[in-house]
């Protein structure tokens, strides 16, 4: 089973705006979308369970983004 870390990794290459031509994560840029609170991006992080649970939690039914714990 992979960790955390790795399950990550490979839901974020995915997104082709975050793989460099060598199929390298570019993490310069998956931070910048952090910051900017990119729609994409969040859909891609709810879309793994494990993901979500990890990186998420919820306030009267509304789930908040830990980009604090993302770093």
């Amino acid at each position: 089973m992979k960790n955390i870390l790795e399950q990550l990794t490979d839901l974020l290459k995915k997104d082709e705006r975050l793989v460099s031509q060598d199929g390298i994560l570019l993490k310069n840029q998956t931070q910048e979308l952090v910051r900017k609170n990119d729609p994409e991006l969040i859909k891609l992080l709810l879309s793994n369970k494990a993901i979500k649970q990890h990186f998420f939690f919820e306030v009267e039914n509304t789930l908040i983004f830990d980009k604090e714990k993302f770093r």
